[in-house]
């Protein structure tokens, strides 16, 4: 019975929540322009390489520093190289 209660209640919570969100909001920048965030999501996933695991280890991704530089060079912009 505690359990239906809890259910219940974080349910509440869920719909209050998403009540108070709107997709309306103004944006910061104008229609056209680019994000630099996207910029740099999209060099991240382009620079992503997935080395698969061995002896029932998960896979691992690792970030190539030097394509992800680069791609961020060729869309002018620099930047931090992501942390390891």
């Amino acid at each position: 019975m505690r359990f239906v209660r809890w259910l219940f209640a974080i349910a509440g919570l869920l719909l209050i929540g998403a009540g108070c969100a709107t997709s309306d909001a103004p944006s910061a920048q104008p229609a056209g322009a680019e994000a630099p965030d996207r910029t740099t999501l999209d060099c991240l996933d382009e620079a992503r390489r997935m080395t698969p695991g061995f002896g029932g280890r998960p896979p691992q991704m690792s970030i190539d520093q030097d394509r992800y530089q680069r791609c961020l060079s060729e869309r002018r912009q620099t930047g931090p190289a992501p942390a390891r």
